[in-house]
């Protein structure tokens, strides 16, 4: 047989069918019960991370402290723990002081946030507390609402004219108080999320820039402490 007699006995078969893209596809091929099943898995998933078992699980102490070796790390932890207590002092009352609070202000933050790091931790090389650029963020919102509400932040100004106190201090530590609140509560809503994973999108050029901006912010704001430029309050009492 030869090379002819090959190619004519050979079956030629033609496929014609329109291209689809996935979505066309999906939207033509994919049947309602699939569609479905598809969203229960999604919410079970999401109740699955929202059970109680697995909420259990945010308290990292609880994975760890049953076989923890407090003979062999019992001293080095709490000399660990020391020292980086003695770092956050005199950086704490900076940060408490960079957002126009009392500094000790900034010490209550540091000791309560490694209290609470204790039980809900997930690096032993960690050192957590206050930071610049939260507390840049605190001082710019109660700026903001010092001028927006004027009457709360100024009570002596609307009973005595030429006065030259500045804002309450009762003011601005219940403007950061609900703050703090607030933000605990979106920060506990994304971690039961798991909006955390949306970190590994940021580059590191844009980690960089943002440091960087951030330490030029936070220079340039104590400027008026170089300087003696201290606050002067010109408002007057309405009327």
């Amino acid at each position: 047989m030869d090379e002819n007699e090959n190619w004519a006995n050979r079956r030629v078969v033609s496929v014609n069918r329109p291209a689809f893209s996935q979505k066309e596809f999906d939207s033509k091929f994919s049947t309602k019960a699939e569609s479905n099943g598809e969203k229960g898995s999604k919410i079970r998933t999401i109740l699955a991370k929202l059970s109680p078992i697995n909420l259990l699980g945010t308290f990292t102490i609880l994975s760890f402290i049953t076989e923890y070796n407090f003979k062999k790390y019992l001293i080095t932890d709490m000399l660990s723990g020391i020292t980086v207590g003695v770092m956050h002092i005199p950086s704490s009352l900076a940060y408490g002081a960079l957002t126009s609070l009392n500094p000790v202000h900034g010490l209550y933050t540091s000791f309560f946030t490694g209290i609470t790091y204790i039980f809900f931790g997930t690096s032993k090389h960690l050192s957590v507390g206050t930071f610049a650029v939260t507390s840049l963020i605190v001082y710019s919102t109660i700026s903001r609402l010092e001028t927006e509400y004027p009457e709360l932040a100024f009570p002596n100004s609307f009973e005595n004219s030429t006065s030259t106190e500045g804002p309450s201090m009762e003011f601005k530590i219940k403007v950061a108080t609900g703050l703090a609140f607030w933000c605990g509560v979106i920060q506990i809503i994304f971690s039961l999320l798991k909006f955390g994973s949306i970190s590994k999108f940021l580059s590191q050029p844009l980690l960089r820039g943002f440091t960087t901006a951030a330490a030029f912010h936070v220079f340039s704001s104590q400027m008026k402490h170089i300087f003696g430029i201290y606050y002067v309050n010109r408002k007057r009492r309405k009327g």
